[in-house]
Formats: C-alpha cells, structure tokens, sequence
C-alpha cells in the first residue's frame, strides 16, 4: 500500500524539491513500485545493471543522499527507475 501525505508541499520542501504536486507523485508512485520489482520480479543481474547505469551517469537525488550505505542499492534502484518513467511519461503525456 502506498500512503500519500494530504499536503505533499512538507516532504517537497524538506527535500527541495523543484517540480510540481503531479510530477512529485507520480515519482513517489514508481519508486515504491520499483521497490517491487527489485524484492519480487527482477534478478541480481538486472538490479546489477540499473545500479551501474545510474552510477555511471553520476545520478542522485537529494533522497539519496539521506539513505543509510546498507540501503543505498536498493533505493537508488528504486529512484533511478522512478525517475526514468516519470521522464519517459512527461515527454509523452502532458495533462490538460
């Protein structure tokens, strides 16, 4: 289950974040779902390889920079797929 807070200014503003409500949540949507296919539907080869593609590009997040070293994997994992969705979708989709 995936609990939204009412007001998603607090978490955007304790992370400082720069985009807007729809953008934010749907990035807190895909990365709890990529939390999913990292623990149930994915192997060691494909969490390998999104890890070194995000590493590779230099990619963070100021998320990222909170998480504990023995999370780091699993959560950068989850943010870099969050991220490459929601960028997919906003290059595609627009809402009115």
């Amino acid at each position: 289950k995936i609990y939204l807070n009412e007001n998603m200014d607090d978490p955007m503003k304790a992370f400082n974040i720069k985009e807007d409500k729809d953008t934010f949540t749907s990035r807190i949507i895909a990365h709890e779902l990529a939390h999913e296919i990292y623990n149930r539907r994915s192997n060691k080869k494909l969490r390998d390889f999104i890890i070194a593609n995000a590493d590779k590009e230099g990619f963070t997040t100021p998320y990222l920079k909170t998480v504990s070293p023995d999370k780091l994997a699993e959560e950068t994992f989850a943010e870099y797929m969050a991220d490459q969705l929601v960028n997919k979708l906003s290059t595609h989709y627009k809402s009115p």
